[in-house]
C-alpha cells in the first residue's frame, strides 16, 4: 500500500475532530451560565450578584456551576476568551489596506469598539471589574489578541511601513499599554463620554508614532 506523503498526514494530525455530543452539551452548558451570569451582572451589578443568583436564574446547581467555573470572576475572564475569538474573526474577514499602519489603526479602534460593547447595557460594572490591576490576563502572553497584531506589525517592518524603533512584540506592549489607559479612564469616569470617538485622536497619535 502507498504511503501517504508527509505533508498530507501532517494536514490529518491538524485537521480537527468533530465534537462529541457529550461536548456539545457541556459547551452549551457553560455558554448557558456565563450568559445568564453576565445578564445579571449587568442588571444587578458584580457585586451585587452571587454564584446562588446566578444558579437559580440559569436553573442548576451550586456544583454545576464550579465545574464549569471556578469563581464568579473566571465569567469575566471568559470575556478574554471570547475577545480573542473576536479578534480571529475580524482578521479573517477584514478587508486589507495598502498600508500596515492604517490596519495597526483599525485593529486599535476594534479594540475599543469591543470594550464598548461589553460596556453598554448597564455592562460599565463589567469594565470595571475587568480594567484593575488583579486582572491578571492583561499581563499573560501569546493569547491571539496580542498576537495577531504582532503579526501585522511584523509585515509592516518587513515591508519598511512601521519603524523599527521597536521589536514587534515591543511594539504590542506600548500599544496595549495606551489603549487599556483609554479604558481605564472611560471606566473611571463611569463612560461619560463616547469612548470611541475620544480614541479616535489618540489612534492617530499612535499611527504617527509606529510610522518612520
Amino acid at each position: 500500500m502507498a504511503r501517504a506523503p508527509a505533508d498530507q498526514k501532517a494536514g490529518n494530525r491538524r485537521c480537527p475532530r468533530k465534537p462529541t455530543s457529550r461536548q456539545i452539551r457541556a459547551q452549551t452548558s457553560r455558554t448557558r451560565i456565563y450568559e445568564t451570569a453576565v445578564a445579571l451582572i449587568k442588571k444587578n451589578g458584580y457585586d451585587n450578584t452571587s454564584i446562588s443568583d446566578i444558579c437559580g436564574e440559569a436553573g442548576i446547581s451550586t456544583g454545576a456551576f464550579y465545574h464549569y467555573f471556578k469563581s464568579k470572576h473566571e465569567i469575566l475572564s471568559e470575556l478574554y476568551i471570547r475577545a480573542d475569538y473576536f479578534f480571529e474573526d475580524y482578521i479573517a474577514a477584514r478587508k486589507k489596506k495598502k498600508n500596515s499602519v492604517e490596519e495597526a489603526k483599525d485593529y486599535m479602534a476594534v479594540y475599543i469598539h469591543f470594550v464598548t460593547l461589553e460596556g453598554l447595557n448597564n455592562g460599565m460594572d463589567m469594565c470595571r471589574n475587568l480594567y484593575t490591576p488583579k486582572n491578571e490576563l492583561f499581563a499573560k502572553e501569546g493569547r491571539s489578541m496580542q498576537t495577531l497584531l504582532e503579526t501585522l506589525i511584523q509585515r509592516g517592518q518587513e515591508k519598511k511601513e512601521i519603524s523599527l524603533k521597536f521589536t514587534p512584540h515591543e511594539w504590542v506592549n506600548f500599544l496595549f499599554a495606551v489603549l487599556r489607559g483609554i479604558v481605564f479612564d472611560w471606566v473611571l469616569r463611569s463612560g461619560v463620554y463616547d469612548i470611541e470617538e475620544y480614541a479616535k485622536f489618540h489612534i492617530e497619535c499612535l499611527g504617527n508614532y509606529l510610522s518612520y
